[in-house]
């Protein structure tokens, strides 16, 4: 005779109990650790825009074989730190429009190098490039605080007399 009261291994109606069903306790945990990944994606943006600062204005021009920069900041430009020059020499000023631009020189600048100007933001230097018909450059301005995003321009194409 079987005593009353006691549960017997298959449960109700020949099932087994619920915690030998692991499938649905399974997804429940999924779907809960899932919901955590919600949310924004990509990298953290600073929070504090007064520290920022962006081109106003940039421009390049051909002087013998070198490239002559002028432009200037706006915002807090007082924590500019340097900039990155990124060239690529083309051998003429159609060669592929489209394709994607690929440095082939990198060079950071000093602010003393730059000829930047705390009281006005504004910069004023020369770099002479490998010889080429054409180039394509790009500026960074480098914040001096390494997490605010560097003011990057998008690049720009200087064509060389013959």
């Amino acid at each position: 005779m079987q005593a009353t009261g006691t549960a017997s291994p298959t449960g109700a109606a020949g099932k087994p109990p619920y915690f030998a069903r692991p499938l649905p306790a399974v997804l429940a945990l999924v779907m809960l650790l899932g919901l955590g990944a919600c949310g924004k994606t990509g990298f953290p943006e600073p929070q504090d825009p007064s520290r920022s600062f962006a081109w106003k204005e940039v421009n390049a021009k051909v002087i013998g074989r070198c490239l002559a920069f002028t432009g200037s900041f706006e915002g807090a430009y007082e924590n500019f730190g340097g900039l990155r020059l990124e060239i690529a020499g083309l051998d003429g000023p159609d060669e592929c429009p489209g394709c994607p631009f690929v440095p082939e020189e990198t060079n950071e600048i000093s602010p003393r190098e730059a000829g930047f100007d705390r009281n006005s933001g504004s910069i004023a230097f020369s770099y002479c490039p490998q010889k080429a018909r054409a180039y394509r450059w790009r500026l960074a301005g480098i914040s001096v605080y390494s997490r605010l995003p560097h003011a990057t321009m998008v690049d720009r194409l200087v064509v060389v007399e013959p």
